[in-house]
């Protein structure tokens, strides 16, 4: 989101851009989810493969164009 009306700040955004391409895969990881306010849980939904798989099966349904297996 952006425009005024959008919440955080500009520089906050830099320092988790910056601080994520200057730390290590250990502690950035993958699968996580940062925001500039720090880490943030996942819906737990996310990790489901079941329901990834769905989603990704859906998305090739409406875009016509399927996921490779």
């Amino acid at each position: 989101m952006g425009g005024a009306g959008a919440p955080g700040s500009m520089e906050k955004a830099t320092e988790l851009l910056a601080w994520l391409a200057t730390h290590e895969k250990e502690e950035t990881g993958s699968g996580k989810y940062f925001a500039a306010q720090g880490q943030k849980n996942l819906h737990r939904a996310a990790n489901d493969k079941k329901i990834q798989d769905e989603f990704l099966r859906i998305c090739g349904e409406i875009s016509g164009v399927p996921f490779p297996k």
